[in-house]
Formats: C-alpha cells, structure tokens, sequence
C-alpha cells in the first residue's frame, strides 16, 4: 500500500527505524517507575544520550507518557528516538525477559515550513540511524534482534 504525503500534517514525515535488542546491561532497580507510568526506559535513554554527546549530538531525555525518548534538535528538524520494553514469553527468554524498542522519528518544526518550501529529515534521520545502529552493534553486552526501516512512504 503507497500513502501520499498529503495525508499527514505538514510539519510530520513519517519515517523510522525500529531496534529490537535484548541485554542485561540496564540496572532497573534504578528506573523511577513510581514517578513516569510503570515505564522502564530511563536507564536506556542515559545510554544512549551519552553515547549520543561522544559522537557529538546535543540531546536531552524527555519522560512521556508512553515511555522516554531522547531528543535532538538539528534546526530545522527535531529528531526523536523513542524508547519501550516489551514483555518476552516465558518460552522465548533468551538473555532478559524484556525487549528493549528503541525508534526513530524526525519531523520538521513549523516555524521551518513558512521559511523553507521542502526541508528533508531523511537526511538528519539517516545519519541518526546509522550512529545509533553503531552504538547497539558496538557495545558487546547488546543482542540486536531485529531492525527494520521505514522510508516508502515519503
């Protein structure tokens, strides 16, 4: 199925990168979760942040409700890596029983749109892809299981 960007808001391009990964290297007795939802992720999003700002971004954690996402602005665009965890089935457990989400999504701020007729977050979003697929492949404690990319809709 083909979608027309037309269908979306102006200032949201729906494309994205999805990381699946298992790993006992998250301590989360430490996570808040009396304060953010019952919502595991902050342990991760301190990773990522860190090994974010040695590769030379300048992001910061957010605690939404429906988990932590790690922010990167790149005017005219706002990149965003979104973190969950998934519960495994008891058959399937492999090194932890949860599943760590890690997404990526870039959208283009509005007060861009007026100043700019076509701004591409492809091009920041590819290259957060890349460093992020990077961080997860390098560090040897980290079980990728999955990635998948989504850029047919743009």
């Amino acid at each position: 199925m083909s979608f027309d960007i037309q269908y979306f808001p102006p200032d949201f391009y729906p494309i994205f990168m999805i990381v699946k990964f298992e790993t006992q290297m998250f301590d989360l007795t430490g996570e808040d979760l009396e304060h953010h939802n019952s919502l595991f992720g902050k342990s991760v999003a301190n990773f990522l942040k860190w090994k974010l700002i040695e590769k030379g971004y300048k992001p910061y954690i957010v605690p939404t409700p429906e988990g932590w996402q790690v922010k990167i602005e790149k005017d005219p665009i706002l990149l965003s890596i979104k973190i969950s965890a998934q519960w495994r089935d008891i058959e399937k457990i492999g090194e932890s029983m949860l599943i760590w989400v890690v997404s990526t999504e870039a959208e283009v701020k509005k007060r861009f749109l007026s100043f700019f007729k076509k701004v591409d977050p492809d091009l920041y979003l590819g290259f957060l892809d890349k460093d992020i697929k990077d961080i997860l492949f390098s560090e040897k404690k980290i079980n990728v299981l999955s990635i998948s990319e989504d850029r047919s809709i743009i």
